[in-house]
């Protein structure tokens, strides 16, 4: 590189004009030149490395986000999104929506009796079991605390006291093994069938029916509500 282009480029990186190096012996210039040229070169081998990385930290941040760190369900910002996107599509086809609320009965004693550990192995072997009841694309997340929530499409009333009743059967099915023996666990369960309305309004609705289900003691699922638009 001539000694013209090299005060140049070096004047471009350092931010003055060319003429102040006029005094710069050549081999100097021609040195850092040579630097910057392998700088740039180095950077330009790095830059896609540098793009997958920050792309794999966004991708793990927004997991993260949307992601109950002790169960790996989905949280309740990312169930009250999934749960608007079904329902608007739904809407769309004019099918109906199954919402569920799961309430693990008794997790307070679980935890007097083995303090908040024992309690988060009955939560992650519940969010297991309810896993496996449901259907490939139904989702189910951790609303909070003791309770799930479970989204079937295209399930009607009938369709919904069956995921109902299949969900209480398998989490009853067997205990829970602790660190210090096993426990026997419960659900109660209330259902609403939603095609058009919000989703905070088909939670509220199978919240209230849950809650009917734990008044009743009977089999822990509550009444079915429908809800119109």
């Amino acid at each position: 590189m001539s000694r013209k282009g090299s005060s140049k480029r070096i004047a471009g990186w350092l931010g003055v004009p060319a003429a102040d190096l006029a005094g710069v012996p050549e081999h100097i210039l021609e040195a850092v030149a040579s630097r910057m040229e392998a700088a740039d070169q180095a950077a330009a081998k790095l830059e896609p490395e540098l793009v997958e990385h920050v792309h794999d930290v966004v991708s793990r941040l927004r997991r993260e986000a949307a992601t109950d760190p002790l169960t790996g369900l989905p949280n309740r910002r990312a169930m009250s999104k999934g749960l608007t996107e079904v329902l608007a599509q739904a809407h769309r086809g004019g099918s109906p929506v199954a919402v569920l609320v799961v309430d693990l009965d008794g997790l307070k004693s679980v935890n007097d009796r083995g303090g908040h550990a024992a309690g988060d192995i009955v939560l992650r072997e519940v969010a297991t079991r309810l896993l496996q009841a449901v259907r490939r694309g139904d989702l189910v997340g951790r609303w909070g605390g003791d309770e799930f929530v479970v989204v079937c499409p295209d399930t009607d009333e009938q369709g919904a006291g069956h995921v109902a009743a299949k969900l209480c059967a398998l989490i009853a099915a067997r205990p829970v093994t602790l660190t210090d023996g096993e426990v026997s666990v419960s659900i109660s369960v209330g259902s609403a069938v939603a095609a058009t309305v919000e989703a905070a309004a088909a939670i509220a609705a199978a919240d209230a029916a849950m809650y009917r289900a734990k008044r009743l003691r009977r089999s822990g699922v509550g009444r079915l509500e429908q809800l119109e638009a």
